[in-house]
Parts: structure tokens; C-alpha cells; sequence
């Protein structure tokens, strides 16, 4: 069945969209034009102006997008654990990627034209949220190297230092969270699902 086609037909009702980054908003808006409603996989847009085509072309509830991180129940058990850190600090996200790898019996690679930051960043902002549900930058600095295969951000959020190092053609996946609280520190590495995480020690 051809695209237009699914699109006309009153009996789908949803549009999964899962194609290359740079397709993404063109596709949900398309469905969402449609009437359908859509699940658009991240990054949901590569500009301002193409997420806020998709925003206004959406009701509320009709489109969303796959932040899986806010749903993993290994980085909501850390989180638990980590309140006995008290008021955070500073949150550091370490999240490294090889240029090609086999997760989920899949070889999984990357647009290397596309800068690793909208392509990595919708997940950190996940985790971010996890920890600092007021997270919003009240002030950010980005640097992006290597053509944007490496991309170091500090920021603040609310009242918390933030740090982020996201690369690509690394030797190997690395997910890493560092907690500084006011009555210590933590650590959870899930690099390999669920992970390891550390706690005062």
C-alpha cells in the first residue's frame, strides 16, 4: 500500500513513523494533516521551524514521540535510590556511540552527516527530566568538534550544573549518569541494560 494511499484509508488510525531523521517531520505531518494520529520516532524534527509545524498541526494527545528514557524502569529505580542524595547539584551524562553496532540482533548505524545532537540529545533530555523534573536551560553552552560526531553541552538547569558529553565512532556504547548531591554522590552505567549503579559508595 502506497504512503497517500494508507493515508486516505478511514481504517488506520495510527502512523508509526520510523524512517530516516531527516523524513521524520515531513511524515508525521503528513499523517497528522490526515487525521491520524502518529507516533514519530526521535528526532521528531531536525529545525525549530519543522517542530513547530508538526506542534501546530497536532491536537493534544494526537502526536507524540519515542522517549523511551522516561518510561525505563532501571533509570526510575536509580532515581529512587539517588533521593538520599538530597538537592542535586550537578547531573553528568556521559553517551557514546561506535559508529555501527548489534543491539536487539539489529546492526545499528547512523546518518554520519547528521550532527549527533538531535539525533542523541531527545533521550539525555529524558534523563534529565528524570532528575530535574523543572528542567528547563536557564543557560546553556554547546560545542560541537569532529564535523558534530562529539558534542559537549553545560548548562543549568533550575538550580543543577549540567554536563553532557555525547560522541559517536567510539570504541564501544557507553550510557553513564553521575549524581552530585548535597549529601553525596552516585552513579549508574547502562551501557548494558539495566546496568550498574553505585551509591555513596
Amino acid at each position: 500500500c502506497h504512503f497517500d494511499d494508507a493515508l486516505a484509508r478511514a481504517d488506520i488510525e495510527l502512523v508509526l513513523v520510523a524512517r530516516s531523521a531527516r523524513e521524520n517531520a515531513g511524515t508525521a505531518l503528513a499523517a497528522l494533516r490526515a487525521g491520524k494520529r502518529v507516533f514519530v520516532e526521535k528526532p521528531f524534527a531536525l529545525s525549530e521551524a519543522s517542530a513547530l509545524q508538526v506542534v501546530h498541526a497536532s491536537a493534544p494527545g494526537q502526536c507524540v514521540t519515542g522517549l523511551v528514557f522516561l518510561f525505563a524502569p532501571n533509570l526510575h529505580r536509580f532515581r529512587d535510590q539517588a533521593k538520599a542524595l538530597g538537592k542535586l547539584t550537578r547531573i553528568e551524562v556521559e553517551w557514546l556511540d561506535p559508529a555501527s553496532e548489534i543491539r536487539y540482533s539489529e546492526t545499528k548505524s547512523y546518518d554520519p552527516s547528521l550532527n549527533c545532537l538531535p539525533d542523541s540529545f531527545p533521550h539525555i533530555w529524558s534523563v534529565l527530566r528524570l532528575f530535574e523534573p523543572r528542567a528547563r536551560f536557564d543557560q546553556i553552552k554547546a560545542i560541537s568538534e569532529a564535523g558534530g560526531r562529539m558534542v559537549t553541552l553545560d548548562a543549568r538547569l533550575a538550580d543543577t550544573q549540567a554536563n553532557v558529553k555525547i560522541a559517536r565512532d567510539t570504541s564501544s556504547r557507553q550510557r553513564v549518569i553521575r549524581l552530585v548531591g548535597e549529601n553525596g554522590r552516585a552513579s549508574l552505567d547502562f551501557s548494558k541494560e539495566p546496568g550498574q549503579a553505585e551509591i555513596n559508595g
